[in-house]
């Protein structure tokens, strides 16, 4: 299999960077191109999720430049990261799982690499996991990175 487009969605933690180190490692032995994408969660600030989890939340224009900005600096930060390697990045508004599905289809990838969050307990039942649903609704194949 020619590995020649990677998708790594990038959100700035620690557990992601194993997974854009990973994809390097891959792109320099396949000779492929890394996109970069960060998504900008249509939910509600953290402090709401809990307890009111099924109210979709708006972001007001400051809010919304605010996190491009962060958006903008998350990416830098990845493509840093991947010193020698074609890389392109892409910063949407949506839902996760819907945008890593979508873009994966329309920009051709041929991998998607992601890092677990590694949830347990009652959480990974309560909140999902966006690895989880990727691997099992993707096209693409997909590489999880514990």
């Amino acid at each position: 299999m020619q590995v020649k487009k990677i998708l790594v969605p990038v959100d700035g933690s620690e557990a992601n960077k194993k997974a854009i180190e990973m994809a390097g490692q891959i792109a320099r032995s396949q000779n492929s191109g890394i996109l970069l994408l960060h998504i900008i969660e249509l939910n509600m600030p953290s402090a709401l999720q809990v307890e009111y989890s099924y109210v979709q939340y708006s972001y007001t224009d400051d809010e919304l430049k605010s996190l491009k900005d962060i958006s903008q600096k998350i990416l830098e930060n990845a493509k840093n990261m991947l010193p020698g390697i074609e890389v392109s990045t892409m910063s949407v508004v949506g839902y996760p799982v819907d945008e890593i599905l979508r873009v994966s289809e329309e920009e051709d990838i041929d991998m998607i690499v992601m890092a677990t969050r590694g949830m347990t307990g009652i959480k990974k039942y309560l909140m999902g996991s966006v690895t989880n649903n990727v691997v099992h609704h993707s096209k693409k194949p997909v590489l999880v990175i514990p």
